[in-house]
């Protein structure tokens, strides 16, 4: 649990980070996630 709960913690500072840093990133963090998304539905 405690190593979940530290990645879970780690995810959500890198998100923040980056969008607070970068928002230019962030649609093609959007587009990532629709291709894995895309992948997961094909499987």
């Amino acid at each position: 649990d405690c190593s979940t709960t530290t990645r879970e913690v780690n995810v959500t500072d890198d998100e923040q980070s980056t969008t607070i840093t970068t928002p230019r990133l962030t649609p093609k963090r959007k587009s990532l996630f629709s291709n894995i998304e895309r992948k997961n539905i094909k499987k």
